[in-house]
């Protein structure tokens, strides 16, 4: 899938959320790019000399903010629902390749959201394509990937500072998982422990 189809879709997907927001059901539009840097932590020891490089990677949510009509807003502290695009080397771009993935995530607070200064859990899930899997006479050192569709994790612990009432800023800690669970093989998949930094605009 090209850039341009990848921006078309979550255009889309932000209009589809904005007209939520106007009908009263949610409120307030928000996009949440970020860039991250970490490494990769494999399952299996067996792949670990295959791993090369650090990780690098950028994602976009967008998504809308709850805004108390169901009682569990409040308990939460008005999380945010949304989806997003995330995109990554792998830590061997000829053997692993890279990583596409979408998915539904949710932004929730510890603290009063109304505080300045807070912490955040990030929880994510859906589904990542890679562009190489294991092939056996192409790529048979990629033991890690047996389909090029896995389930696609992730949980971030993040500190977000509110600079205006519409603008935030965080950084904090990511785990990241991909794999297919066993339902095929070969199948180790990969962890990855990674920084993340971002902002966040409310509209």
């Amino acid at each position: 899938m090209s850039l341009k189809s990848r921006l078309i879709i979550l255009f889309f997907l932000a209009v589809h959320f904005n007209l939520l927001a106007q009908n009263g059901r949610l409120s307030g539009l928000y996009f949440d790019p970020a860039l991250y840097y970490g490494s990769v932590w494999p399952q299996n020891k067996t792949v670990s000399y295959l791993v090369k490089d650090h990780l690098r990677a950028f994602q976009l949510n967008i998504g809308v903010s709850t805004n108390g009509t169901r009682d569990w807003h409040k308990y939460l502290h008005y999380p945010r629902l949304g989806v997003g695009y995330y995109h990554s080397n792998l830590g061997n771009d000829n053997i692993f390749g890279k990583v596409n993935a979408f998915y539904g995530t949710a932004a929730i607070k510890t603290f009063n959201s109304r505080l300045p200064v807070n912490l955040e859990h990030n929880l994510t899930a859906g589904f990542g394509f890679m562009n190489k899997s294991y092939y056996l006479h192409k790529n048979s050192l990629d033991i890690t990937f047996g389909s090029p569709v896995n389930i696609f994790v992730q949980y971030a612990l993040v500190v977000p500072v509110r600079i205006t009432p519409t603008f935030e800023i965080y950084g904090g800690g990511c785990f990241t998982h991909c794999s297919v669970a066993k339902i095929v093989r070969p199948n180790y998949g990969l962890h990855m422990l990674l920084l993340r930094a971002g902002t966040r605009i409310n509209l």
